[in-house]
């Protein structure tokens, strides 16, 4: 697929190409239910969830991908990037297009990308099979419960559904406390509580 570079729209391969973390991200999220990832500015999380979300809906039938961020702006900087890596997809994998608008592409394999802000109402209505949040650690604590309360069931019902988390840092907060945990290998999954990643 394409990808947008400092020099303009180009395809992965004809860049320096993924680089090696890259690689182990895709392969972390195509292999785990919950990831977490912080890293800095202009290392390519973003554009590397989108590689990875394009993946799972154009090879996953009836699956609905849920992009939420900090603020809107965020959410729609996420599925430009998207809409550059399906657009440049050689024509034999292109999928055929039921909808598009600004927060919301349909492919004619009923699976679909969504975009939303972090509130309560984000989730609603929707049988959500991947979750990506980005910037994390910038959304606002106070929306966090609720957003949790209304997604998390969805995401629990389905054995094969995926959690992606990436941020950069931001102080002491929510992502950090899952970050910690993450990494000291002590994070569990708690699916009926509003605090989620929990100590064993």
């Amino acid at each position: 697929c394409k990808i947008q570079t400092d020099d303009g729209i180009k395809f992965i391969k004809d860049t320096p190409g993924l680089r090696d973390f890259q690689e182990e991200i895709l392969t972390s999220f195509k292999g785990n239910k919950y990831n977490i990832l912080m890293a800095s500015r202009q290392t390519g999380k973003s554009v590397t969830s989108a590689i990875f979300i394009l993946w799972f809906l154009l090879f996953h039938a009836e699956k609905t991908a849920l992009v939420v961020a900090d603020n809107f702006t965020t959410t729609r900087e996420l599925l430009d990037k998207f809409r550059i890596c399906l657009d440049g997809l050689p024509f034999f994998m292109k999928p055929g297009i039921k909808h598009i608008n600004s927060g919301n592409i349909k492919f004619d394999n009923d699976s679909r990308i969504v975009g939303r802000t972090t509130t309560k109402k984000s989730g609603i209505g929707l049988t959500v099979n991947l979750l990506y949040i980005d910037e994390f650690a910038h959304i606002n604590e106070a929306n966090l419960d609720d957003f949790y309360r209304a997604i998390l069931p969805t995401i629990t019902a389905d054995p094969n559904a995926k959690v992606i988390i990436t941020s950069t840092p931001n102080g002491r907060n929510k992502f950090y406390e899952i970050w910690q945990d993450a990494i000291g290998g002590i994070s569990e999954y708690i699916p009926l509580r509003v605090d989620w990643w929990q100590v064993k």
